[in-house]
């Protein structure tokens, strides 16, 4: 097998990686192995829960709850997973030692290749290859350098043609040159993305004048457009941000709901501090799911403090449209009014990322995309992959060879447009939000919807002499 992290072979019973010392984590559905704290697998698709994980990761355990098409709590949130991590790491110094000195005899493969014609990376040595990867990986780590100190500040200025091309985007393709600038977002969220960034984990929202985000640490930041003036308003990881008039709405680290004034101030929990997913605030609603009532959907009137069961079976990827819902059961898509009236089964099948646009559902079932059209009822395929994000004109899909593509509604053109580890993709007006992964955690990093430009959202800011404090 082949180590998620630094892509040396592993022998199918060992618990970290003897290459770079990464825990060995596998997905509980195919077996592949995938980064710790993934929410989803890259060579599956099937959405991942920290049960499932750990329970992979001592001892393949089969009492592992189901999440199909479900979000829950990823493990890198886990404080037990870190130290039982920390812990075993101590065991494995004296090897470390060995290894380093014989680092480049190792395989370590980066697939780039379209996902058309991916192939798992075969169990045989390829010294020219694996010279190839080391010197990508010293380019990275200098990279990561010119990030720290010349990278996302509003305070700072630097080069904005600084071609990093060789590192992220389609190897395969000459004119995608990725380059790291000053950016700023404009435009609005339409609702289609923001149905996709819910899916997502609700990571994102945009106001008329404010993006409120989680940072690099998981906290509820607040920001200007051009990523100025950032306050932190929850040291706590959120998810599921939603914002009104006058309140913000988000979940904490145990998914329970809070409300609170723009400020920060009147913080105010909901429903018992029981763990709820997939909030929407719409009006003077939200809906959710109740995990503890079956994970089926409920609806709470904001005025009148009461709540109302809308299904009674499991049920993700809530998209409220006027008077419907559209949602994913353990069996396929479905669809029931706001009232819980009439509801209907669309699709069979273990579907997963369900997004409304413009009168059709996009969702993936076996790494394949499909469209319904909720009028006609005709399914379309769209193209092969696993559907992230989208906008009223772009479908954003991920691939198992870690590449992040574009494809046009309209033409029905594939462009990649990013390459490397990502564990999710937000949409916020018209730029992409992407939670990067690398050696020291995760980035968040901006980057424009051809991939031609990128800036990290969140580094450290200068003192007026220029020092990183």
């Amino acid at each position: 097998m082949i180590c998620a992290k630094c892509k040396g072979e592993v022998s199918d019973d060992m618990q970290y990686c003897p290459h770079c010392g990464t825990k060995i984590v596998k997905c509980p559905y195919c077996g592949q192995i995938i980064y710790p704290g993934s929410q989803f697998c890259v060579h599956c698709g099937r959405r991942l829960d920290s049960s499932s994980q750990d329970n992979y990761s001592n001892g393949y355990s089969q009492n592992r709850k189901s999440s199909i098409g479900g979000y829950y709590k990823p493990l890198d949130q886990d404080n037990n997973y870190h130290q039982n991590s920390y812990n075993n790491y101590n065991n494995y110094d004296n090897s470390f030692d060995t290894y380093d000195n014989n680092y480049n005899s190792y395989n370590n493969t980066y697939d780039n290749q379209n996902y058309d014609n991916y192939e798992k990376p075969k169990k045989k040595l390829n010294i020219p290859l694996i010279v190839g990867a080391v010197v990508v990986l010293v380019a990275l780590s200098g990279l990561a350098y010119w990030y720290l100190y010349y990278g996302a500040s509003s305070n700072d200025t630097y080069s904005n043609t600084y071609d990093i091309s060789e590192f992220y985007g389609d190897s395969n393709d000459s004119n995608n040159a990725t380059t790291v600038t000053n950016l700023t977002i404009s435009g609005t969220t339409s609702d289609t993305s923001k149905f996709g960034n819910n899916v997502q984990g609700g990571f994102v929202y945009q106001t008329n004048d404010k993006i409120y985000m989680q940072n690099n640490e998981g906290y509820l930041v607040s920001m200007d457009y051009d990523l100025s003036n950032q306050v932190v308003l929850v040291e706590d990881d959120v998810s599921y941000i939603n914002v009104t008039d006058d309140k913000i709405y988000y979940c904490d680290s145990n998914y329970v709901l809070h409300s609170m004034d723009l400020d920060g101030s009147n913080d105010t929990t909901y429903f018992d501090e029981e763990d709820v997913y997939y909030v929407n605030v719409i009006d003077n609603m939200i809906y959710y799911q109740l995990d503890s009532s079956s994970e089926s959907i409920y609806v709470y009137d904001i005025e009148l403090k009461t709540s109302k069961q809308i299904t009674d079976h499991q049920s993700y990827n809530i998209n409220v449209i006027d008077d419907m819902i559209y949602f994913t059961g353990s069996d396929g898509i479905y669809s029931i009014s706001t009232t819980g009236q009439g509801e209907e089964k669309l699709i069979s099948g273990e579907v997963y990322n369900l997004i409304y646009s413009n009168g059709k559902l996009y969702y993936y079932i076996d790494g394949v995309i499909y469209s319904y059209d909720v009028s006609t009822k005709e399914t379309v395929t769209i193209t092969n992959g696993y559907l992230l994000n989208m906008t009223d004109n772009y479908l954003f899909y991920y691939t198992s060879s870690y590449v992040l593509y574009r494809y046009d509604i309209s033409t029905g053109q594939s462009t990649s447009i990013y390459t490397g580890y990502l564990s999710d993709v937000s949409i916020c007006g018209d730029k992409l939000i992407l939670t990067t992964y690398a050696s020291n955690g995760y980035e968040k990093v901006l980057l424009t919807f051809d991939g031609t430009q990128q800036q990290a959202i969140f580094v450290e800011t200068t003192t007026d002499s220029g020092d990183y404090v």
